[in-house]
């Protein structure tokens, strides 16, 4: 299954992206997850012992014919139980010369026939990135955070209605507010966005490990118990049609 997370800028959908990859490799699924971000990778972030080699760069496996075989020697592997596909650093420029629809929607395919779950980081502007609109429309899961405030608010109502084809199936969508604090005005914004399915608490702890660099070592006893318990819950309902 492809799980896609999409979100406004600082909405924290690469933390909760990485934290779901994580969680699910843990409960002993095979897991790929995917950077899409070519403007900030971050899979050096996530995971600092991983050597971002031109030869794991999606770029390259963009602008080549995608095999099973092919794809799976270039995962990047952080366990037995979790790969990782990303960009290294300086190919902005040549990103949106590579990147076409049946490219990347044959990458997703391939990686979901290897792995139990593709947990895609989808950008932001999807309007730059076929990975992001492609996983989106070809995901089984579709997670959207929202954070609690007016610039939430502003990204929902501006960017949304891109994707109101009825291929994108958004009337499913998973509706997550991160970051919320008791100041949070969570009523008012769920009058103007919707249903909210999942409200996420901040964490400090979450929020020093995405600081350090350390993302990647989150586990379950590094959550606060309220933040815990809504992740939880988040988890069961991706793998509730497993």
């Amino acid at each position: 299954m492809i799980v896609a997370l999409w979100g406004s800028s600082g909405s924290g959908k690469s933390s909760l992206s990485v934290q779901i990859a994580l969680a699910l490799s843990r409960k002993k699924h095979n897991v790929v997850l995917v950077d899409t971000n070519f403007v900030v990778p971050q899979c050096g972030i996530w995971f600092p012992d991983m050597a971002a080699t031109q030869q794991h760069s999606l770029s390259t496996i963009l602008e080549n014919e995608i095999t099973p075989e092919g794809l799976a020697g270039r995962i990047h592997l952080v366990n037995r139980r979790l790969g990782v596909l990303g960009y290294t650093m300086g190919e902005l420029a040549m990103n949106s010369l590579i990147q076409r629809y049946d490219t990347a929607a044959s990458l997703l395919h391939i990686a979901a026939t290897l792995s139990d779950y593709v947990i895609v980081d989808c950008q932001t502007n999807i309007t730059q990135d076929h990975l992001t609109f492609t996983a989106l429309e070809m995901s089984g899961r579709k997670i959207i955070i929202h954070t609690p405030d007016m610039r939430g608010i502003s990204f929902r109502l501006s960017n949304v209605t891109m994707l109101a084809d009825s291929k994108y199936n958004m009337e499913n969508a998973i509706q997550v507010l991160n970051k919320v604090r008791t100041i949070s005005p969570v009523d008012s914004i769920e009058r103007v966005i919707g249903n909210i399915n999942y409200t996420l608490p901040f964490d400090h702890r979450v929020y020093r490990a995405l600081c350090e660099g350390e993302s990647g070592k989150l586990s379950g006893y590094d959550m606060s118990k309220p933040y815990s318990r809504v992740f939880d819950s988040l988890i069961n309902n991706i793998t509730s049609d497993k």
